[in-house]
């Protein structure tokens, strides 16, 4: 599948210089994330194990875990209360990252593409030399 951004490309080739100065855009933004974690903030309800608690009778605590897989096998972290808003950050950046890194690939991809289509439209005009 191709992607929009990789749809944009090949419809307005655009300069190689072009392609290089958006790919080290890219580049710096990947410098400015800060922490991140793989993963995804889950909002779940928890029963506390109190028998005289309203959780008991049906309604749960609110809880946050971070689901990720880890060698096939889906795992949870429990995320206090106090963190919760920190690591949905973390999870937005990482994220933020891997379209960052998808785009910087594809930006590298298109110069390479660039190269290549240069290369071949020179090899082209030069005059066969004649075989004798």
């Amino acid at each position: 599948m191709i992607s929009v951004y990789a749809y944009h490309m090949v419809k307005f080739n655009p300069s190689p210089k072009v392609l290089k100065n958006r790919r080290d855009a890219k580049l710096k933004k990947i410098a400015e994330i800060g922490p991140l974690v793989t993963g995804s903030l889950v909002k779940i309800q928890r029963k506390c194990g109190n028998m005289n608690c309203r959780c008991a009778k049906g309604e749960g605590h609110p809880a946050h875990i971070l689901t990720m897989v880890a060698k096939g096998k889906t795992k949870s972290v429990y995320v206090p209360v106090d963190l919760v808003e920190e690591v949905r950050e973390w999870v937005q950046n990482h994220r933020s990252l891997k379209t960052l890194v998808r785009d910087v690939s594809n930006l590298s991809l298109a110069i390479i593409r660039c190269h290549v289509a240069a290369g071949r439209g020179g090899a082209r005009k030069k005059d066969p030399k004649p075989r004798t």
